[in-house]
């Protein structure tokens, strides 16, 4: 009383496809396989593989037919070219591109080469010049200081000529000017007298600067100590060397802070007593004079000499530190000029540095150095 079933389709097309992809997969594998071309094998398994999926009713079998017997005819023409002794176009033109390549590679080494030779070539040229460049420098170098040294040696016998033979006929000067005085019997106040004074004094003023001559030659030329120096010992050294106009002016010296450096102590004592003995002359009341230290930028030291005295012009402190460099008239303060340049010569030899300027807020002179700590 059912419906009656209905016949099962013939299978054999589905069946036939998956048998001629299987076959056809499976030549293509051997024939790969025996040709040597392992990629074209691999294809082929690959062809075989599905083919059997399809024969098991897995997926579809035309594409499994198209794989395989794609396989086989590439494998069969694989083996074909490689039986009768020919390579296949597309090998050829891979081969024949590989070998371009490489050609051009190794043309492009060739001139990179090339480049890298004649950069070396060039860098040597510039080094060998420069290196002759140098020993000629170095030759100039020691031509000159051959040349300075010898002019420091004509100095230092100046020096010693200057201090020695200009200081005997000074000395004779002012003996004769006072025998003078005594013989005519000139009177105090009298024209004999005035004249005689002016000798007598024209020969202090210059022996004083043959002396101050002299200690600006050995501040330049002598040989520098190198020790601890404790500047508190530098300033009671100073102080006890003008102890006479100290006690004449009614000075007050404090001093504070001050560190140890290194160098050359009976230098730095000759520094501070000059700093000292300005600051002194150039106050007209009684001076009162601080030297403090504190440390400075770059590993230094900062020490200030300040008074309260007639101070300085701003605009010509460059010339406070030059030979002779006065600033006062000599009649109202007595000197030759050279005691900042002293300073100057021995801190700069020290590797230090000095300035001087008005004192801020207030009147009076500071004098500033700068020293390498100990």
């Amino acid at each position: 009383g059912g419906t009656p079933a209905q016949p099962r389709p013939w299978p054999g097309p589905r069946i036939g496809d998956a048998v001629v992809g299987l076959a056809a997969a499976a030549a293509a594998m051997v024939v790969a396989a025996l040709a040597g071309r392992v990629g074209t094998a691999g294809a082929a398994t690959a062809g075989l593989l599905s083919a059997a999926a399809t024969a098991l009713g897995l997926r579809r079998a035309a594409p499994a037919a198209a794989t395989g017997a794609g396989a086989m005819v590439g494998a069969v023409l694989v083996a074909v070219e490689v039986t009768v002794g020919h390579l296949p176009l597309t090998l050829a033109l891979v081969d024949g591109a590989a070998v371009a390549g490489a050609t051009a590679a190794a043309s492009v080494a060739t001139r990179r080469e090339a480049r890298r030779d004649a950069a070396a070539a060039a860098s040597s040229t510039a080094v060998l010049t420069l290196s002759r460049s140098l020993a000629g420098t170095v030759e100039e170098l020691h031509a000159l200081n051959a040349d300075l040294e010898a002019a420091n040696a004509d100095l230092r016998q100046f020096g010693y000529v200057v201090s020695h033979d200009l200081g005997e006929p000074l000395r004779t000067m002012s003996g004769f000017a006072r025998l003078l005085r005594t013989e005519v019997g000139a009177a105090p106040g009298s024209t004999a007298d005035e004249w005689l004074t002016n000798i007598d004094e024209a020969a202090v003023r210059m022996q004083r600067m043959i002396d101050d001559l002299r200690a600006y030659t050995m501040a330049g030329q002598a040989d520098l100590a190198s020790e601890d120096v404790a500047l508190a010992d530098t300033v009671a050294d100073a102080t006890d060397n003008l102890a006479a106009a100290i006690a004449e002016r009614g000075a007050l010296i404090t001093s504070s802070g001050l560190p140890t450096v290194r160098g050359d102590r009976s230098m730095l004592t000759l520094v501070m007593q000059n700093l000292l003995a300005n600051a002194i002359k150039f106050t007209p009341t009684p001076p009162r004079i601080d030297v403090t230290g504190a440390p400075a930028a770059g590993g230094r030291w900062r020490v200030t000499v300040s008074d309260d005295g007639i101070g300085i012009d701003p605009a010509r402190t460059d010339r406070a530190f030059a030979l002779f460099g006065r600033l006062q008239a000599r009649e109202a303060y007595p000197g030759t000029g050279l005691g900042l340049a002293i300073c100057k010569r021995v801190v700069e030899r020290h590797g230090g540095a000095i300035d001087i300027g008005p004192r801020p807020g207030a009147r009076g002179t500071v004098v500033t150095i700068e020293l390498p700590a100990s």
